[in-house]
């Protein structure tokens, strides 16, 4: 049987809270005044969507407030859509063509841990899937020229 002291107890308590509250950068979008993760992406070729960044804590699933700085947005197939931040560091997807690729956000939060300690760390948002769909087009139209049944002249 292994016996551990109360201070063993209290420093395996302490790191395992400790490493189960893992943070990770999330994406989030504004939907109805509600911010809602975004997962993936589906959108025309002539629009484009921007996101908000947030740091989630992944034990209690609640957004730990947090700054940002030197966001960076990386599209893995430039032809299909760009990506880029602006100035206020929202994270925004522009489509360019028919296609899918994956987007990668990273970006330096400054946040306060589980423990109260304030933390700067880099973080990597999870590759978010992106679909560009083809701008809809009306169907294309021709002259045509309806002739009558042949007449004696």
């Amino acid at each position: 049987m292994l016996r551990l002291s109360i201070l063993q107890q209290l420093e395996i308590l302490l790191i395992n809270y400790f490493f189960k509250h893992r943070y990770r950068l999330i994406l989030t979008s504004n939907i109805q005044h509600v911010n809602v993760p975004i997962m993936a992406l589906e959108f025309l070729a002539n629009q484009k969507v921007a996101g908000v960044l947030e740091v989630l804590d992944t034990v209690t699933n609640s957004v730990v407030p947090a700054t940002f700085s030197g966001t960076t947005a990386t599209s893995d197939n430039p032809a299909a859509f760009t990506a880029s931040t602006d100035s206020a560091g929202n994270v925004v997807v522009t489509g360019v063509a028919a296609g899918t690729g994956n987007l990668t956000v990273s970006s330096t939060a400054a946040y306060t841990n589980s423990l109260g300690q304030s933390v700067t760390a880099p973080l990597t948002a999870s590759p978010i899937q992106v679909t560009v769909d083809a701008v809809p087009t009306a169907d294309g139209v021709i002259l045509q020229v309806q002739f009558g049944a042949p007449e004696a002249q």
